[in-house]
């Protein structure tokens, strides 16, 4: 019998797209910095919830066109209701 070479994905493969950390940042209210371990995360005093933390996995597999959409979105609402406004990422 011959062996079949099955192969585990490595880690590199199971990362979001480069292109995507930013927006993963932002929803995760850290820096990109700090999401990848280069500076410590600054304490917020509040934890994420697992419900934002999920929303937060789905915003990443929306396109660009509709994470725009989103982050656009939330930015009035946060107008809307006097909070701090989002910024907006400057599209490459």
């Amino acid at each position: 019998t011959s062996a079949k070479n099955f192969s585990r994905p490595s880690l590199i493969d199971q990362l979001p797209p480069l292109e995507k950390l930013h927006l993963i940042a932002k929803a995760l209210n850290v820096t990109a910095d700090e999401l990848l371990g280069i500076t410590a995360i600054k304490e917020t005093g509040k934890p994420l919830s697992k419900k934002l933390m999920k929303t937060a996995k789905l915003l990443e597999d929306l396109t660009n066109s509709d994470q725009k959409a989103v982050l656009h979105y939330i930015s009035a609402l946060s107008t809307k209701n006097g909070l701090k406004k989002v910024k907006k990422e400057t599209q490459k």
